[in-house]
């Protein structure tokens, strides 16, 4: 079994430890609450969407219609941002702590990477939210938020694109 990176930080007023593995992990699949999307264009910026004078990484959650990860993961793109993925790839599997109180198992959160391949676009109706931040623009943005977080996570989809 692969050792994960620990890492403890504040959700909501709570003390939560977040482990962080690589996407051979074995996880539950039935425990999966949401994705962390990452997407890289042709420069390595990453996609994000604008959020009040601030910036979101893409998350998203699997629909009926979406028969696996890789569908969950372009359809949330195609619907937030107005992006065709090339590829998509598994980048970490994070298990959150505390478990679930019901079943007693972690909680999952999926990243995955994924390589632009079109940008299309915005129905007239639809404010423009994409965009491509650097990665010293995103780590300073995200950072806000998850000064921990956001460079592990940059690290695991950066290798999972190469």
């Amino acid at each position: 079994m692969t050792t994960p990176f620990l890492l403890k930080t504040q959700t909501r007023g709570h003390e939560v430890t977040l482990r962080f593995y690589p996407p051979s992990h074995a996880y539950d699949g039935s425990m999966v609450s949401s994705f962390i999307i990452m997407a890289l264009d042709e420069q390595n910026r990453i996609l994000a969407l604008k959020k009040g004078k601030g910036f979101a990484i893409l998350r998203g959650v699997t629909e009926w219609e979406d028969d696996s990860d890789e569908a969950t993961v372009r359809r949330e793109v195609s619907e937030e941002a107005y992006v065709t993925l090339d590829f998509v790839a598994h980048a970490a599997v994070i298990e959150t702590m505390p478990e679930d109180s019901f079943t007693g198992k972690p909680v999952v959160t999926l990243v995955m990477a994924g390589r632009v391949k079109s940008l299309n676009p915005y129905p007239p109706q639809e404010k423009h939210r994409r965009a491509f931040l650097s990665k010293p623009d995103f780590l300073k943005h995200c950072a806000a938020d998850n000064p921990e977080v956001c460079p592990q996570l940059l690290d695991m989809v950066e290798k999972a694109v190469k």
